[in-house]
């Protein structure tokens, strides 16, 4: 708060509203996992405006797909949550934790709905992306996100489309 109040030169105003970002991001997950969707929405909300102030497209689009897991749980059209989900893709402007992790949240809530080809098409986008994650982006966090993580969203999403074997 002290560091926000004061000027500060523009580099250090980008990095401290990209750790907001982060940290409403964070609590906009966590108050999902705990059910809690309509705070979480609005921790994504603040979120998003954090991020854009930062004007780096990696945490917006994490920041997205923070959206559409809340979307996606909590009782949210899936179809909102694909739409949110393709949103972080277009925001990212190339691989990034976010991009992965919104890729199989789409291939996730197309999987609810029944389409296949969706699924299968999203999914092939978050390998790809997951290929070119390095370092700390291609760890198991909440800010990173590795191959574990991937099998357990595909195993998801084809097991809503009923192919248990592939999964």
């Amino acid at each position: 708060e002290r560091q926000l109040s004061t000027r500060q030169p523009t580099r250090s105003q980008r990095r401290l509203c990209r750790v907001a970002a982060q940290l409403a991001g964070l609590t906009s997950l966590v108050l999902t996992k705990l059910d809690g969707h309509g705070p979480a929405r609005s921790w994504a909300r603040t979120a998003r405006l954090a991020a854009d102030e930062a004007g780096d497209p990696a945490v917006r689009a994490w920041v997205e797909a923070q959206e559409a897991y809340a979307l996606f749980y909590g009782g949210g059209s899936a179809g909102a949550a694909v739409e949110v989900a393709q949103l972080a893709q277009r925001l990212s402007r190339g691989p990034s934790v976010g991009a992965a992790l919104a890729a199989a949240l789409e291939a996730r809530a197309h999987g609810v709905m029944g389409h296949r080809d969706d699924v299968y098409r999203a999914l092939h986008r978050a390998n790809d992306a997951l290929s070119h994650l390095h370092g700390v982006s291609h760890s198991a966090s909440a800010f990173g996100y590795n191959e574990a993580q991937l099998k357990f969203h595909e195993g998801n999403a084809l097991t809503h489309l009923g192919e248990v074997d592939a999964a």
